[in-house]
């Protein structure tokens, strides 16, 4: 796995979640891009928990799904704060054993 020195590009990353070790990243990889929370509570949070209200975060959760299920596949997750990426990337994350 390659090491970055993040400070290059003006970043600091005081934590990130990543994929046990071993893991095969040509088979899936989940995007989320977020800032970090700091409610504990937050990270217990299920794909079950996720209620959808339009039809993009239908899709989402649906792209989700079928990548948890399947264990292969690419996701990228967009939108604007509190649609849901990072909740969906967790629950990937967890599923599929990061």
């Amino acid at each position: 796995m390659a090491t970055y020195d993040w400070s290059k590009f003006g970043l600091h990353i005081p934590e990130m979640m990543l994929p046990k070790e071993g893991t095969d990243y040509f088979k899936w990889a989940v995007v989320a891009c977020d800032q970090y929370t700091s409610e504990p509570e937050y990270w217990d949070k299920t794909l079950d928990d996720y209620a959808p209200v339009s039809d993009s975060q239908r899709e989402a959760k649906a792209a989700v799904a079928r990548l948890i299920e399947r264990r292969r596949g690419k996701v990228v997750l967009l939108g604007s704060n509190g649609c849901g990426k990072t909740h969906l990337g967790v629950c990937a994350v967890k599923a599929l054993g990061g």
